[in-house]
Order: C-alpha cells, then structure tokens, then sequence
C-alpha cells in the first residue's frame, strides 16, 4: 500500500507533481478498518430486526412482485413498463428498479419477510460505507476521524429506523444509494486528469437509476454542484457544464414518465389537510415552520417516533404557534449564516446548506407532503445534521477546528463525544426496531401518542377488526371443544368494541373519514345494528374514492336484510368499480348458491382464482360449491389447490387428511398431516 495514490480536491497534505496526495503506508488498512467498523456497527444495531415480519404499506410491493414473479424473466421486464403500486384497477406510481429487485428476489431467494429484511439492512450498511467514502475524498484525509464519525452517527441515527425495518422503504434505499454512488462519480470526474466525461456520463447513469427507485431524490442533484462549489477548483462555468450534464437523467426519466405512463393518486384530507384545505398562505408558511421545528426536534432528541405523522397529529398552526415562531427565527438564522460565509466554503455552511434545502422540501411550504411529516423524509437532512454536529463538536474542542483537529487533545475529546451521542442513538435504534415487528406491534405501541391522529386511529381499528375476525374464524374450527370456542367468540366481541371505539374516536377528528365510516357500518352489521349499519356505509359512500369496498359492503347489509336484488345490484357495481376485489366475487357466489344458481357461483369464483392467483380462499369456496353439488372429485381438487396458497386452512387440510386416509394413501395423509402440523408450531 506505501506510496497509494488517492484523488482528493482540497488537502493540507503534501501533493506530488500531479496534485495528488501520497499518503502514508498504513492509510490504506486504516480506511478499509474504519469502513468495516461502520458496516459491523449497522449490522449490530439492527440484526434484531431481521426477524420482523411484513409491516406498513410492504403489500404495495409485496402483491405486485408476487404476481410477476410468477411470470418468469419477462415478470422484470414488466417491472420497467407498468406503475408499481396496483390496487384494485387503480395503479399509481412509476419505481421500476425497486420493483423489479423485488420480483428478482422473489423468483431467486423466495419472499419471506426475513429474506426482505436482510437485502434492506445490506443496502443500507453499504450506503453508510459509500458515504465514508464520498465524504472522505470531499473532505480530505486530515479529516478522517471527522469524517468516520459523521458517517457513524448517520448510520446510527434512530430516525432512519422507519428506512431500514420497513421493506416498502427499499425504494428509498436505493434512491439514496445510487445518489451516493453518482456522487462519487461526479467527484472522480474532477478529481482525475482524464476521461471526466465517462465519470460524468457514469454519475448520471447512477443518478438515473436513483431516480427510478424513487423519484423524489431528484431533488438532491444540487448537492453536485454544491459539493464542486465548496471542495474542488473548478471554474463556475465548469460547476455548470458538469452540472447540466448529470440532470440530463432526470430529463430523461422525466420524458419517458410523459410519455408513456399516467397515474393520477388521489390524496385525502386526513393525510394532509392542505391537499383540500382553504387555509390561506399565513396558516400554511405558520405550519410549515411549526413542521420545520419538529424536525429538527427530532433531529436532536429522536424519542418519540411515530410511523405516522399525518393530521391531526401534526396541526394545522397560526403564528401564535411558539415552536412555529422559534423554528422561523432558526431558518432565518440558518440563512443568515449561510448568506454571510457562503464564500468561506467552511463544512459547517456546507451541513447547514444540505440539512435546509432537505427539511424545506418537505415541510409543505411549496407543495403539500403526503402524510405531512414522515421520518422516511429525514434521509438527506440527517446527513447534513451530522456533518453541523461533529462540526460543532470539533469547533467546541479544537477552535478553529479546521487547523487544531488532528492535535490528540481534540482528536480524543472530539471522539469521546461522537461515541457518547453514537451510543445513546445505538441504544434508542435498537430499541425501535423491535417496534417494527408486525403491524400490530407497530400500531399498538405508537398509538399510545397517535390518539389525535384520524388516520392512525382507523389504522389501529382495522389490526383490531382483523384480530377479531381471526378468533372468530378459530372458533368455527374447534369442534367438539366448546369452552375454547366461546372464548375465542368472547375475545373477538371485546377486540370487536374496542375497535368500534377507534373508528368513532377517528370520526371526532374528521368527520368524513371513509374508512372508519364503512368500518363502523361493518361493525354495526355484526351486532345486528342495521339502521346505524347502513347509515355509516350511505355516508361512507358518499365520500370514499374506495368504492368497490364500500358497494360490498352494502351488498352484505343487503343480504343480511334479505333484499338479495340489491344485494346483486351492488355486488356487481363492486366488480365494476374494481375487477379483482376478491370479497366481492366471493360473497356474490355465497348470494348465488343461495339463489340455487350454482353454475354462475362457481362462474364467479374461477374469475375471482384467476384475478387472485395466489389466494386460497376462491378454492376453498369452490370446494363448498362442489360439497353442495356433492361432486367429491372437484372438492379434492379444489381443496389441494387451496392447501397450496395462502392463507392456509386446518378445516381443509383435515378434510385431506382424512380422504387420504379413507383411500389407504398414506404419503398423501402424511404430506397434508405435516403441512398442518406447521401451521399449529
């Protein structure tokens, strides 16, 4: 390694002929060492979390992955010509590449959770490894321990825990990822004395793979320009050349995205009250602030972490709002700084710069943000506040810092303090992770501070309901065994009462809140409350753009009533308004059966099995079909279809198991026997 050459901008170092830094024999190890103790930190603090299961939004991926894994390697080409998000007939959203790494591995390593949990953890430990790298070669090797420790502190940061535990927020690991990467490349495009095109040409590249994971970071490419202006030599019309050459591929994306892709996300008022609010411009600039200032709460005290910050968690404020009037007074301070040392090119300025230009782009000043806070929308600014912190850590100890840092006094005093803060985050990550196990855990431990918010309300309900219906459904499959029956029947009527208390907790907030409607009609259906139950569902109706579940639903009251012309009618706007909604097709069948038209129910069930080719639950209804037609053949078929998919069921494992058995096919038994032996572990 003696004599290693490594391309940097601005050293204090000695430089040979050529402008680049000799660095001494053990720079080398010492690089690579600290690059391994960043990745091993990351791996230490959040390896509990790799045991998490599916969590918030992950069906989003999750459900369209599934689907073109099944369809071989033209499933990832698809990836690249279709919206990623598929919900019902609606498709929204264009992040091919994040997509596409989800139907790869699917189709190669499966698609269990943990398997989902590790990629992210190694995206994001190598991110952490490839900002080490980028900050080094802007910084120089005289800040090597600076640099080591804005990188630590970013990795362990608890507000990037939503980031890594949740696998839907792999399109943000990428994003950031292949920013780093393009980065890294625009800097070696100034740093080397040749081929700065092919540089430029390959950052662009990197940027526009960025972009297709997630298209928000396009945003950032400003940093390219930012980072030449304060560490390089170049002139200002060169900044511009380069500059302009890496944006050609959010050009591009920008062009195909017109081109060829429409998609149209509606946004409700319980997620950010400014997507339908006439709140004037004051009200909004006072809550942007107001936002502003819990950002950087969270920057410096990330305590109390939310996996959801919409309305009305998050008020809509005036200026009389304290932190809204402190936050202004600290961005304009910030400004202040950054106007009057702009031209001294100090790294602090640099920190600021990033850390203001990211909180403002999501702070709903210039465009509403969806959910109005996330801590998802912290990525970029917990670099910029990393880099201000170890700065002001280095001036409190070696002022100035940029000339006394390498005297060991503040080198150890600095250090100190970096591993005390890197501790304390490690300590509130790890912790956090566990938080993210599953939806339930999740909603559970937030909503003891969410009660203000409509939406987490409605959420926590619906993990309530969906409880309530898996005692329910329990109850039905213990035979003989009545005890345990009547107290999973007990459990769900309490799970039942306590979600009914949500929804109408979430209606006290906001009023028209569809969810929670329809929800509380569903409810008022089972407790036999008909009137209340088609009261909420009218309103629901009225307001939801979700019209294909809120048409079931009235479907159902409908056949609960005995009005089974009505019950048809809505079924079918149901399937009109969304083609593959599986509860549809399958309580149609149930209304079919009962008007002896068998043929047509189980017409509806092979489309219901075709538009949802993974689900269990159109083979299990087929098989009753078949039971009803006492065609023993078609309910074995069926039934070994259904033992297949997800989810899984005892009551048709049983039936299995004891056909096998009656015909002396005891492999068979055997293989049905131990499939629900699993599902009791």
């Amino acid at each position: 390694m003696s004599g290693k050459k490594i391309p940097v901008a601005k050293h204090m170092a000695k430089k040979d002929a050529g402008g680049t830094l000799l660095l001494p024999a053990d720079t080398g190890r010492a690089l690579l060492l600290r690059m391994l103790l960043i990745f091993l930190a990351v791996f230490l603090v959040y390896f509990n979390g790799l045991h998490n299961k599916f969590n918030l939004d992950d069906e989003l991926y999750h459900d369209h992955a599934t689907e073109l894994a099944g369809q071989g390697s033209g499933g990832i080409l698809k990836a690249f010509t279709t919206l990623t998000f598929i919900e019902g007939d609606n498709a929204y959203e264009y992040r091919p590449l994040t997509l596409a790494s989800f139907v790869a591995q699917y189709q190669l390593l499966g698609s269990a959770p943990g398997i989902s949990h590790f990629i992210n953890l190694l995206l994001y430990a190598c991110t952490c490894v490839l900002l080490f790298v980028l900050l080094y070669n802007w910084f120089g090797p005289e800040k090597r321990e600076f640099t080591f420790f804005i990188s630590l502190l970013f990795a362990l940061h608890p507000l990037h825990t939503e980031i890594v535990d949740s696998i839907k927020n792999r399109d943000e690991l990428f994003a950031f990822f292949f920013a780093v990467l393009a980065y890294i490349m625009a800097w070696k495009a100034y740093a080397v004395s040749r081929r700065n095109l092919l540089y430029i040409l390959l950052a662009a590249l990197c940027f526009f793979l960025a972009v297709i994971s997630k298209k928000t970071i396009w945003p950032f490419f400003v940093i390219v320009p930012l980072a030449y202006y304060f560490f390089s030599k170049l002139s200002l019309q060169k900044i511009l050349l380069y500059s302009l050459l890496f944006c050609s591929s959010i050009m591009l994306y920008r062009f195909y995205n017109i081109l060829h892709l429409h998609a149209n996300r509606p946004f409700f008022e319980y997620e950010n009250p400014f997507y339908v609010s006439s709140a004037g411009i004051m009200a909004r600039a006072a809550t942007a602030f107001y936002i502003m200032g819990r950002y950087l709460l969270l920057h410096v005290f990330p305590y109390r972490l939310a996996y959801y910050y919409g309305a009305n968690y998050v008020p809509v404020v005036t200026w009389s709002d304290p932190l809204a009037i402190g936050a202004l007074l600290f961005y304009a301070f910030i400004a202040f700084l950054v106007l009057r040392y702009f031209k001294k090119k100090s790294m602090i300025i640099f920190g600021l710069i990033i850390y203001a230009y990211s909180v403002v782009m999501y702070s709903n000043l210039f465009a509403p943000a969806p959910g109005l806070m996330a801590e998802r929308y912290t990525y970029m600014s917990s670099l910029g506040f990393c880099i201000v912190l170890c700065a002001l850590l280095a001036w409190l100890f070696s002022r100035p810092y940029f000339t006394k840092l390498s005297l060991p006094g503040s080198v150890r005093f600095f250090s100190i303090s970096a591993i005390l803060i890197a501790a304390l985050y490690a300590v509130r990550t790890h912790a956090r992770n566990n938080d993210w196990y599953d939806k339930q855990t999740l909603y559970t431990h937030d909503m003891a501070y969410l009660g203000s918010s409509a939406k987490a309300n409605s959420m926590y309900a619906e993990i309530l309901v969906a409880q309530a219906r898996a005692y329910r459904n329990l109850s039905h499959q213990i035979p003989g065994d009545a005890n345990s029956a009547s107290v999973y029947r007990d459990s769900a009527s309490y799970l039942l009462s306590r979600a009914k208390e949500h929804f109408k907790a979430a209606l006290r907030i906001s009023p028209y809140f569809p969810n929670a409607l329809n929800n509380l009609g569903i409810i008022y259906i089972d407790q036999d409350s008909l009137g209340l139950a088609k009261q909420y569902m009218q309103k629901s109706l009225s307001t939801t753009t979700a019209k294909a579940r809120t048409y079931h639903d009235i479907a159902m009251l409908s056949m609960k009533t005995g009005d089974y012309d009505s019950a048809s009618y809505y079924f079918n706007r149901s399937l009109a308004a969304d083609s593959a909604y599986l509860d549809a097709y399958c309580d149609l069948s149930k209304l079919l059966i009962i008007l002896g038209d068998t043929a047509n129910a189980e017409k509806a069930l092979l489309i219901a099995a075709e538009k949802n080719n993974n689900s269990s639950i159109p083979y299990i209804q087929l098989a009753d079909v078949a039971s009803f037609k006492r065609d023993t053949q078609s309910i074995v078929r069926y039934c070994r279809i259904a033992a297949e998919l997800q989810p899984p069921n005892i009551p048709v494992l049983s039936f299995l198991i004891q056909y096998y058995t009656s015909k002396g096919d005891l492999k068979s038994a055997a293989y049905y026997q131990g499939k629900r032996s699993s599902i009791s572990r």
